[in-house]
C-alpha cells in the first residue's frame, strides 16, 4: 500500500501535535552519482582486493604491489557494477522497508 508523500509528518503526544517537515531530496545528477558511486565502489574494492591478496599470497614485501593491480582491476569492474546495480538496490530497499521511491 503506497502512501502519498507529505508535506509534514503528524505525531500524536498526548493532547499535543508535533509537527515534523520531512525534506524531499530532489533526483541526484548524474554527476554526483558518478562520483558518489566511485568514492564508495573505490573504496570497498581496495578493501576487499586487499583481504583477497592477502588470505590468497601473503603478507611480505611484495603485498603492495600485488594488491594494487588487483585493485586496478576490480575497481572499474565495481565502479559499473555500483552505477547499473545501485538503482535497483534503491528500489529493492525501498519495496523490502516499504519507503519512499526517492528515498
Amino acid at each position: 500500500m503506497r502512501r502519498p508523500e507529505p508535506a509534514a509528518s503528524f505525531f500524536e503526544s498526548g493532547s499535543r501535535s508535533l509537527i515534523v517537515a520531512i525534506k524531499v531530496m530532489p533526483t541526484r545528477p548524474l554527476l554526483w552519482r558518478l562520483v558518489h558511486t566511485g568514492l564508495l565502489s573505490g573504496g570497498m574494492s581496495a578493501l576487499v582486493a586487499l583481504i583477497v591478496t592477502i588470505v590468497n599470497t601473503g603478507i611480505d614485501g611484495g603485498l603492495f604491489a600485488r594488491w594494487l593491480i588487483a585493485w586496478c582491476l576490480a575497481y572499474p569492474v565495481a565502479w559499473f557494477a555500483a552505477l547499473v546495480w545501485g538503482p535497483s538496490a534503491r528500489m529493492l530497499t525501498n519495496w523490502l522497508l516499504g519507503t519512499d521511491q526517492k528515498s
